[in-house]
């Protein structure tokens, strides 16, 4: 199906990135990253009163270890920012 669609430049670049890399036209690189942006919305369901995010199976278990390390990262780049000359 032909139509013309005004995106932005920045998203303009990606999709010219994404065909380039697969050696696909613009209008299947532009349909592809759009199924895959669809397919990718969380879903959520209740239990017991809890709001929790349904993974795909194949996903990592997320363990102590991984938010220790997340955490300490956020927390080296608030230092980095907080103690960093400014400009």
């Amino acid at each position: 199906m032909r139509t013309t669609l005004n995106i932005d430049e920045e998203v303009l670049v990606v999709i010219r990135n994404y065909a380039e890399e697969r050696k696909i036209t613009l209008g299947q690189a532009a349909s592809n990253l759009v199924q895959r942006g669809a397919e990718s919305v969380p879903r959520f369901k209740t239990k017991n009163g809890w709001v929790l995010f349904e993974l795909p199976a194949d996903a990592p278990p997320l363990t102590n270890t991984i938010l220790d390390e997340l955490e300490n990262a956020d927390h080296e780049e608030e230092h980095r920012r907080a103690f960093s000359p400014r400009r």
